[in-house]
């Protein structure tokens, strides 16, 4: 599944949901990270784990930097021109590297988007050569992510019958047995799957509203459907957060992903 990420989802992705959504994730996720000469990252988005990754490249090592969306990776570009990183536009399903040439592959929420799943794991194990490792994180279940799962419920009842498909997308990869027995008929080995708790932090609850529907391609889905209707779905999205995360600044949203590590032999 291929979402628009154009016009001025990029940025808003970035100023927005970057340093709350993304950032804790990137930074639990760098540090469970085996050291690597050739790292492939898929689902790049703006370069939130990417540049993690350079900050912890060793010299001479080597990082490519991946993602489906041309407008996402001209935002990481500007954000981190590092000469070390070589960018490329890439479907994940079909990847445009040989065989057997990283011995890392890394992706931070980005294995929900594809319509076809296990042909993107199988890809990632054809360009990991024997010992390599791929390491992955994926969005828990809606239960236990309130923040994602009342903009579903808002655009939903906005909606009705009409609403984005795409709404479940979050959670595609939440059930771990299943996430667990496609990578093991993939072909990886020693499959380890561990659930990471963090509280992500965002000025207030409208900034949180506005940056969950401005920054992902639900905006577009809006647009198409009622145009003017952004600020109204935003109020509904921030009432919604008041309810449940209180009314402090900054708030505060639990968020819990599932981090994935497995091995080919």
């Amino acid at each position: 599944m291929t979402l628009s990420f154009g016009e001025s989802i990029p940025a808003q992705y970035e100023t927005i949901l970057g340093p709350f959504l993304f950032e804790p994730f990137a930074a639990d996720l760098a540090d469970r990270l085996p050291a690597a000469n050739d790292i492939l990252e898929v689902a790049c988005g703006t370069g939130r784990l990417t540049r993690r990754l350079a900050d912890g490249l060793a010299s001479g090592a080597r990082l490519t930097a991946t993602d489906v969306n041309p407008d996402m990776l001209t935002v990481a570009r500007l954000v981190l021109p590092d000469t070390r990183i070589h960018w490329a536009a890439a479907d994940m399903t079909a990847l445009p590297f040989g065989d057997g040439i990283f011995d890392l592959a890394v992706s931070q929420f980005g294995l929900m988007f594809p319509q076809d799943k296990k042909k993107a794991l199988s890809e990632f194990r054809r360009v990991l050569r024997s010992g390599g490792r791929l390491v992955f994180s994926t969005w828990a279940t809606a239960a236990e992510n309130p923040l994602w799962a009342e903009l579903g419920k808002v655009v939903r009842e906005a909606f009705g019958e009409k609403a984005p498909a795409a709404m479940d997308v979050p959670f595609a990869m939440s059930d771990e047995g299943m996430v667990m027995a496609m990578m093991e008929e993939c072909g990886f080995a020693e499959v380890s799957i561990e659930r990471v708790r963090l509280t992500c932090r965002i000025g207030n609850a409208a900034l949180a509203a506005k940056g969950m529907v401005e920054g992902l391609p639900v905006a577009n889905a809006i647009r198409d459907r009622a145009e003017g209707a952004i600020p109204r779905i935003e109020e509904a999205l921030e009432k919604r957060y008041i309810d449940i995360f209180g009314e402090a600044e900054p708030m505060q949203a639990p968020l819990t992903a599932l981090v994935c590590k497995a091995f080919i032999l």
